[in-house]
């Protein structure tokens, strides 16, 4: 991997419905385990398809072999970025779903994002816990995801990290909605 040529995005946009067997051992959930970890502490660009990547830990193909190796090329490209923070507190939170966008299972995918100051502090990138039939519900059920780790941080902020009863004054939720 150290000679290979680094990639901008962490997925591609092919479909190959071939489902091919990996025939050599390759160290999949050991890769998958490291990237799921920097997704977690630094590297909120790859939540989405390492969580893809973490679903096939029990038998994967091919396919999801190569998608390993197309997040850790993409990484090469972006080793140099990081997350610079302030002290304004200012929090933002980001949520958005993809409407049934697992084939498989038909749950949509959450993603949340909050932000204090413009800059990234927490980020997630997960399955519904369950159906959603309409699009609004699938919406709602991501911002209540949102408001969730919004509340969480503010109260890790004021009774945790800082030791004061201090409220954050501004926050406020942004959601995608669906057209």
């Amino acid at each position: 991997m150290a000679e290979s040529n680094g990639l901008s995005t962490p997925i591609g946009c092919e479909e190959n419905n071939v489902k091919e067997k990996i025939t050599v051992k390759v160290p999949y959930q050991d890769a998958v385990s490291c990237l799921m970890y920097l997704t977690t502490v630094s590297n909120p660009n790859i939540a989405f398809t390492v969580n893809k990547t973490a679903r096939m830990m029990e038998d994967p193909i091919v396919q999801d072999w190569n998608q390993v190796k197309r997040i850790f090329r993409c990484m090469k490209n972006t080793v140099d970025y990081g997350i610079k923070c302030n002290n304004k507190e200012r929090f933002k939170v980001y949520s958005n779903d993809d409407y049934a966008g697992d084939q498989d299972m038909r749950h949509s995918m959450i993603g949340v994002v909050t932000t204090i100051s413009h800059e990234a502090v927490s980020w997630t990138s997960q399955l519904q816990k369950s159906v959603a039939t309409p699009t609004i519900e699938t919406e709602m059920i991501s911002a209540s995801e949102g408001i969730k780790k919004l509340i969480w941080l503010k109260r890790l902020l004021r009774h945790e990290l800082t030791g004061t009863s201090k409220q954050v004054k501004h926050s406020s939720l942004y959601v995608d909605k669906s057209t």
